[in-house]
């Protein structure tokens, strides 16, 4: 498993024992209001998005999480672009963590 750390967060792909903590956090209304796809409503649809992303994307979006690998939010890449060297960075968080510096580090 990939695994990128820095200071206080680590980027890991997501697991589907990620589900119920995924499932918390993006149950928030405030958390996904500019989403097309939110809040979750049911834990399914956050281990639905789990699998999709292992079988889909498995390199393009990760976990952050804490020291105590418990997931804060996601951050990903999409559209990415090998010729031109880029691609777009999206992340959410769970807003406990919104204002901790989480997204900066991450």
């Amino acid at each position: 498993m990939m695994r990128i750390a820095g200071p206080s967060l680590a980027l890991r792909p997501p697991e589907p024992r990620d589900a119920d903590r995924l499932f918390d956090l993006g149950s928030d209304p405030e958390v996904v209001r500019f989403f097309s796809w939110g809040p979750y409503r049911e834990r399914a649809e956050a281990a639905a998005f789990i699998d999709r992303v292992r079988r889909e994307r498995p390199h393009e979006f990760f976990i952050v999480r804490e020291a105590d690998d418990q997931p804060i939010g996601l951050t990903g890449l999409t559209e990415l672009n090998r010729r031109d060297g880029r691609a777009v960075i999206g992340t959410w968080l769970g807003r406990p963590y919104w204002g901790t510096g989480a997204n900066t580090e991450s």
